[in-house]
């Protein structure tokens, strides 16, 4: 496996990725109309708008089939000393063998990561505890659902100040 940044050629194989997490992953947890409307929403043209406004990166097998995704932006909510997490899906069938993780950490190897003052993930309720293991931690009022049935987390990168 290896991760790389998103090019433009992946964009259809990272629809099927989210489609097929979503469905299947967040379907255990989420009932079916919501599912769906997260599917709606994730289609080609919005995963080429994150490749452009984001530092997106996909996770691909030896013969470059694309496995997962995460990208990260900045600003969040208008304050440029804040990056956020976004688009996290792995294939349901390599979910659990460490490709989430590696996404991950390749996204906190990032310059908006390591340079945000604090990064934020909206993590879904399946999500929830992976994030956790990972360091993330809720934000304030976060550890409620939030009308996208969310919660929020996040994490400190630099030293607070």
């Amino acid at each position: 496996m290896n991760i790389r940044r998103f090019a433009p050629a992946d964009a259809d194989a990272v629809v099927r990725v989210s489609e097929l997490a979503t469905r299947i992953t967040s379907g255990k947890v989420y009932d079916q109309t919501f599912v769906e409307e997260m599917v709606e929403n994730q289609t080609r043209a919005y995963f080429l708008r994150r490749g452009e406004q984001m530092h997106f990166y996909v996770a691909c097998e030896d013969d470059g089939t694309v496995i997962g995704c995460a990208a990260i932006g900045r600003p969040y909510r208008d304050d440029p000393a804040e990056s956020c997490l976004y688009s996290v899906f792995v294939l349901p069938e390599k979910q659990n063998r460490g490709i989430g993780r590696a996404l991950i950490e390749a996204i906190e190897r990032d310059p908006w990561f390591l340079t945000a003052r604090r990064v934020i993930i909206p993590a879904s309720i399946n999500a929830l505890h992976f994030y956790q293991g990972l360091g993330y931690t809720f934000a304030p009022g976060g550890d409620m659902l939030d009308e996208e049935q969310l919660y929020c987390l996040e994490k400190f990168p630099q030293p607070r100040t």
